[in-house]
């Protein structure tokens, strides 16, 4: 019988440097091809927006409201697109319909530009000073409405080790999703909405009277102990001035008076499917909501409480819905359908 030759300390060793090599230098040619790849992913992302841009001007020649100057930011733009939103930017249509727009991708790298003089679209590397448009101060300062970022309460920083686990209902700490409101401004504040349920179920308060917050006070307390920020919950003028609601004012709104997001009315908007609405993260993670336009699921809880107690009755209080509206609850009987879902107010800086 042959005995077998193993390889030799020698040998092992060149095969290991060949490899080492091979490494070198196929490692930036793969790298540079992701990268491509994602920059053509992002040229395709703003060529839809210029012609969701157009086509928003087109539908307003038909309706005679080309005189108005339109802005958008993203992303919730509300515009109608055949790809998904930029993560970044902003855009204008001016009353003649010339476009311009400043839009960024998710990990900034980029930024595609064009003036309302020129149809040419522009990319360059990103830069908070440069990646804006005239007369807006661009997304380094203003933050829409709804757009996700991720953010440790515990340590008031922003944060990348999210997973979806941190989303499930009860969660109270680590790295977790938040959708950004009332930060499209000069201030340098912002505030944040969580997207899951700190406890899925508990009553507002018990007491058949709407005059008195402590018990559910009490309980946000507790879910959010040792966070920054402020916690809060929602008060249904934030959830009105979000949808662009100008009639809604708790001290005076009755219960009569209750709206779903994308109508702005008690008339539900009849062409709904999972992530269809413009205010999905409103209503993420409640029971059967992608009927109405979220995006994903959550059976344990119907919705959440707001700060505000309902005008004219004892015991209502206006609470997030799951088909996505605001509604008046009586605080006991709901106290097995709704929760909490924590609202915090930090610095814009905190973000970058």
């Amino acid at each position: 019988m042959k005995s077998k030759k193993g390889f030799t300390l020698i040998e092992l060793l060149a095969v290991i440097v060949i490899l080492a090599i091979i490494a070198l230098i196929a490692t930036p040619i793969i790298i540079g091809v992701i990268e491509q790849a994602r920059k053509k992913a992002f040229e395709n992302t703003v060529y839809g927006v210029l012609e969701g841009l157009r086509l928003n001007y087109t539908e307003r020649i038909l309706t005679g409201t080309t005189s108005e100057e339109q802005e958008f930011t993203f992303p919730n733009s509300g515009l109608k697109l055949s790809g998904e939103e930029p993560a970044y930017g902003s855009a204008k249509i001016d009353s003649k319909g010339n476009i311009s727009f400043a839009l960024a991708d998710r990990d900034k790298k980029w930024c595609a530009k064009k003036e309302s003089d020129s149809e040419k679209v522009t990319m360059e590397d990103y830069s908070a000073e440069n990646c804006k448009i005239d007369g807006t101060s661009g997304e380094n300062d203003a933050l829409a409405d709804g757009t996700a970022v991720y953010f440790d309460p515990k340590l008031g920083t922003k944060c990348d080790t999210y997973t979806e686990a941190n989303s499930a209902t009860g969660i109270k700490e680590g790295c977790m999703k938040w959708y950004t409101f009332g930060g499209n401004n000069d201030s340098d504040k912002v505030n944040l909405l969580l997207d899951h349920n700190t406890t899925s179920t508990v009553a507002w308060n018990t007491n058949n009277d709407n005059t008195d917050s402590s018990q559910i006070d009490e309980k946000v307390a507790l879910d959010t102990d040792g966070w920054v920020g402020n916690p809060r919950l929602i008060t249904a003028d934030e959830i009105a001035k979000i949808t662009g609601n100008t009639t809604f004012n708790s001290v005076t709104t009755p219960d009569s008076n209750y709206f779903y997001f994308d109508t702005n009315t008690t008339s539900i908007d009849p062409n709904r499917g999972p992530g269809t609405s413009k205010y999905a993260w409103l209503f993420d993670r409640t029971n059967n909501c992608t009927s109405y336009g979220c995006n994903i699921v959550d059976d344990s809880t119907y919705g959440y409480w707001t700060n505000n107690a309902v005008s004219g009755s004892s015991s209502f209080v206006w609470y997030v819905s799951f088909d996505g509206g605001l509604g008046g609850s009586y605080s006991p009987s709901y106290s097995s359908r709704l929760g909490i879902r924590p609202v915090i107010t930090i610095s814009k800086s905190l973000l970058k």
